[in-house]
């Protein structure tokens, strides 16, 4: 009888979470109310409602009941359910507790996966902590994960957000077959140091490797074009986007509207000054 009445508040759960959006989470009443009839139903909490729960709190910043399910969970603990408790702290940018999880973590019989390095660093990203994605990248490298995909974009998206570009293209360099996500942010690293040069190169490599970019890609490589002296090149970008295409998201429109005034109006000023000079 207890499985069959599991089994039916499984569909029901799924019901609800699909009904409710927002990633699958339930309302808190909902969640809590399930949760105490699970507890009568069945002595041990079936792993799939169990993260079902777990991230339903999470989600509304239950979190005290949040943790009692994870550490309730049978060992070796999913680690579903630590990256879940993990990604619902980084998202409020509480790193503190997003990085005392990890070590948790790390100390249990479930070790840190993928998605939990990309999470944790995405944190320290967020919250400006450059040595807290160094510390977290030398884990990742002496763990083996560094070269992961996830890991890898996760990286070179950090660093690129603390203007740490060597960092991001070094980590970038050892990543085989990057996808656009991974092209996209380190011209954005590019575009953050207005390294328009560097930008230019990689977006022509981006193009031999036979990456066909899209709008982010444009006004990643857009964002450096600051410097009077890039005004040429900048008009050459804006030619290509307009052949490709690439100037017809709004987002592009805006930064390909701003970077062009104001290159233009840097080199009317700066001749209007010669002149001014001269005479």
């Amino acid at each position: 009888r207890g499985q069959s009445l599991v089994h039916g508040m499984r569909r029901k759960l799924a019901l609800l979470a699909a009904a409710a959006g927002g990633g699958g989470a339930l309302p808190l009443s909902c969640a809590k109310q399930f949760h105490a009839r699970l507890i009568v139903a069945s002595p041990c909490i079936p792993d799939d409602l169990r993260l079902r729960l777990l991230r339903s709190y999470a989600a509304h910043g239950e979190f005290a009941s949040a943790h009692r399910l994870l550490d309730e969970a049978p060992r070796p603990a999913s680690p579903l359910l630590y990256n879940a408790v993990i990604r619902a702290h980084s998202r409020r940018l509480d790193l503190p507790t997003a990085l005392a999880l990890f070590a948790s973590m790390r100390r249990s019989a479930t070790p840190p996966d993928a998605h939990t390095f990309a999470c944790v660093l995405r944190a320290c990203a967020d919250c400006d902590r450059p040595g807290g994605a160094k510390t977290l990248h030398g884990i990742a490298s002496t763990s083996g994960w560094s070269s992961h995909p996830i890991v890898g974009s996760a990286l070179v998206s950090a660093y690129s957000k603390f203007l740490l570009v060597e960092s991001a293209r070094h980590v970038f360099d050892g990543l085989r077959e990057p996808d656009l996500v991974l092209w996209n942010s380190m011209m954005s690293g590019y575009g953050y140091r207005e390294m328009w040069l560097e930008g230019l190169q990689l977006f022509s490599a981006m193009r031999r490797a036979g990456e066909e970019p899209d709008g982010y890609s444009m006004v990643s490589l857009l964002s450096s074009f600051w410097d009077p002296e890039a005004l040429a090149f900048g008009q050459a970008v804006h030619g290509v986007c307009i052949k490709g295409g690439y100037d017809s998201g709004h987002h592009g429109n805006c930064r390909l509207a701003s970077m062009m005034s104001h290159l233009i109006c840097s080199e009317k000023c700066a001749t209007l000054a010669g002149g001014l000079t001269a005479s």
